[in-house]
């Protein structure tokens, strides 16, 4: 017999174990084995300040500058701590103006007032306190805040407990439910679908839709760990309905198939704010398809906004991809944002007990200016809340990793100026060349909440 032949058979029977060994390593290894890195909060920081650019650009862009309708983008902006003071006083002024020419109201739909709320709070200014108004009264009304469906519930939750609130009060011989947050959370597991254990828009839906899932975490996230075993397990029914949603091709979610056939960035950016809310890293085993994790979803959607900034396009099959997408820019900001903070320990995105607040009082010098953002202000409300049960105490966070409490307390500085210059030279450059890409397209067949 040949002997190198012999020599080689022996060589595979002793190989064969070690392939053997691999393989069920392979299979038996946890999927975060072969997730894609996680990244620092440096490189998280540094494309934060790229799409942060464009938002400023955007709003600096608008006629009025910042105004009523842009809340979501000056929330994102501040709590990533990008806000230039200049756009924060433009907006306080506008909405001062807005609200003297509609008589202290912000309309009839309750989730404008959450809207602004969450804004205001983001701003530093106290929301009950805004020209001797007090913005959170609207939410009394039991009735009225559950009149929208299950998305009332998650942006009143949101809204009040962003902050220390007091429960606004029912007037004597008012008609209505005096809210409460035991209510609304009640309520709010009242619509989780049974069986599969996500929520969705309602309207008869029984499939859990990512968006909604997303927010209604978001909106728990306060309310986990505090001793109510209803609340822990809908949160944990609703992971795991999250986790079997995902897309396994690309780690992202496809919330309308038979309209959208691939993913968006807006339902990404909803799952990692909610992810971050609730303490779970992006390479959880749950969330990791194909190696990749729902934040290389969310990043895969960065398209170029002009001068080295950066913005969001919402889904490639959208006929006007690559283009920046206005509400996908703001939701991508603030979940880039909640993750930020996550990863470096500080306060939940939704979660402001670290904003010093004030009462706000200035006299409209004039009428004009009030009209509703380009931003996409008035789009799908999407926050996460903060603060103990009932009393609105906000629960520690707890970091992602182990980075510096420096880090932390300079992310938790809403009023944090580093690179403003450099960031207000940049502006300057974008203003012409990204105007035309700051205006709200409406897709057809998206709903979206006030």
């Amino acid at each position: 017999m040949n002997s190198s032949k012999t020599s080689n058979k022996t060589k595979s029977r002793r190989s064969r174990p070690a392939l053997i060994l691999a393989f069920l390593l392979a299979i038996c290894l946890p999927a975060t084995a072969f997730a894609s890195p996680a990244p620092s909060a440096t490189r998280v920081k540094t494309t934060i300040s790229q799409v942060s650019a464009y938002e400023v650009a955007c709003l600096k862009a608008q006629k009025t500058g910042a105004t009523y309708g842009n809340e979501w983008a000056l929330m994102a902006l501040a709590r990533a701590g990008k806000l230039p003071s200049t756009l924060k006083q433009q907006y306080l002024a506008n909405l001062s103006t807005y609200l003297k020419d509609n008589k202290n109201s912000l309309g009839s739909t309750v989730t404008d007032y959450d809207r602004v709320i969450l804004a205001l709070t983001a701003l530093g200014v106290d929301a009950t306190s805004f020209n001797g108004v007090n913005l959170t009264a609207p939410l009394a009304n039991l009735d009225d805040v559950t009149a929208p469906g299950v998305s009332g519930s998650i942006n009143a939750l949101l809204a009040l407990d962003s902050h220390p609130y007091a429960m606004p009060k029912l007037k004597a011989g008012a008609a209505g439910v005096q809210t409460t947050r035991a209510k609304l959370v009640s309520d709010l597991l009242s619509q989780q679908l049974p069986g599969t254990g996500g929520w969705n828009w309602g309207w008869g839906a029984t499939d859990p839709d990512p968006d909604v899932t997303s927010m209604a975490l978001q909106a728990l996230a306060p309310y986990q760990g505090k001793g109510d075993a209803q609340v822990d397990g809908a949160i944990d029914t609703a992971l795991t309905a999250l986790g079997q949603i995902q897309d396994g091709a690309t780690a992202g979610f496809i919330p309308f198939p038979l309209w959208t056939p691939d993913p968006n960035s807006e339902s990404a950016a909803q799952a990692l704010t909610a992810l971050s809310a609730l303490g779970i890293p992006v390479d959880d085993a749950r969330f990791v398809k194909t190696g990749s994790t729902i934040y290389d979803s969310l990043t895969s959607f960065l398209v170029e906004g002009g001068s080295g900034s950066k913005a969001f396009a919402n889904a490639k099959s959208d006929a006007t991809y690559p283009a920046p997408d206005a509400m996908a820019t703001e939701q991508g900001l603030y979940a880039l944002a909640a993750y930020w903070r996550a990863l470096t320990g500080a306060n939940r995105l939704y979660d402001m007990s670290d904003v010093a607040l004030k009462p706000y009082t200035n006299a409209p010098a004039n009428k004009g200016g009030t009209s509703g953002g380009k931003t996409g202000g008035a789009s799908k409300q999407k926050k996460l809340g903060a603060g103990k049960t009932g009393s609105g105490t906000a629960a520690p966070s707890t970091p992602l990793s182990t980075a510096s409490t420096a880090t932390a307390a300079t992310l938790a500085n809403t009023g944090d100026t580093t690179g403003q210059s450099q960031l207000g030279a940049t502006a300057l450059l974008l203003l012409g060349a990204t105007a035309a890409l700051c205006v709200l397209r409406k897709r057809s067949g998206q709903r979206r909440l006030s």
